[in-house]
């Protein structure tokens, strides 16, 4: 807000006040079919001096067959 000149990185880019471990993310099902569903889940684990929310994002893609 009172900065003058362009901030090094956009609001919400992941900077945190605290570090966070990640355990290994746990899925319900390996393959999921065309209408089907599967559940991650994964324990997260503030490791810093400093108390601290985080939010997981979790990114997934189709693969073909060859």
């Amino acid at each position: 807000m009172y900065l003058k000149g362009q901030p090094l990185f956009a609001f919400g880019h992941g900077l945190s006040y605290t570090k966070f471990k990640y355990g290994r993310v746990k899925l319900s099902a390996r393959r999921i079919a065309a209408e089907g569903q599967v559940t991650a889940a994964l324990d997260i684990t503030n490791t810093g001096q400093r108390e601290g929310d985080e939010v997981v994002q979790l990114y997934i893609h189709e693969v073909k067959p060859l």
